[in-house]
């Protein structure tokens, strides 16, 4: 598999990722109950919105800093395939726990739900060192004569995380 095709693969799961936060918003702003005024509903459903911005930021963080890495490499291999399998699954899955920590942002849920959205995070930061030290460790980066610098810049990008 080429570079460009995982990124195109990577940037479907990202799109649709990012697309499916939205439809718990749009839901909800569907949902307002007659005699309840639609400031007063949106208030009520704050959480919704948090959730939302909280986790489309996160993945479009995790976008970019996916890109970063494939950006500088000139091959794949099997094994960087599977760690970004991995990633996909893990940004796929971000909508559960956002639409869970949305419902439960308050109540007696809450921890169960803040717990669920900050391991399903943690897991995906996870995968991002995995996808960068697979890099390194494998040897993919493009030969233009700058790997120390790639490799410096790759590494420093952890600390952002």
């Amino acid at each position: 598999m080429s570079p460009e095709r995982f990124k195109a693969l990577s940037d479907g799961v990202f799109s649709i990722a990012l697309t499916l936060l939205i439809i718990d918003v749009v839901a909800v702003a569907k949902e307002v109950e007659h005699g309840v005024s639609l400031s007063q509903h949106l208030v009520a459903h704050l959480g919704t919105g948090v959730a939302y911005l909280v986790g489309f930021l996160t993945i479009f963080v995790c976008w970019v800093n996916h890109h970063a890495v494939l950006d500088e490499i000139d091959r794949i291999d099997r094994s960087l395939i599977w760690i970004g399998g991995l990633q996909l699954g893990l940004v796929s899955a971000v909508p559960l726990p956002t639409a869970l920590l949305a419902d439960h942002f308050t109540g007696e849920s809450s921890r169960t739900a803040f717990f669920l959205y900050g391991i399903t995070f943690f897991l995906m930061a996870s995968s991002f060192w995995a996808l960068t030290r697979t890099v390194l460790r494998h040897n993919l980066l493009a030969d233009d004569g700058d790997r120390d610098r790639k490799s410096t810049r790759l590494l420093q990008s952890h600390s952002d995380l």
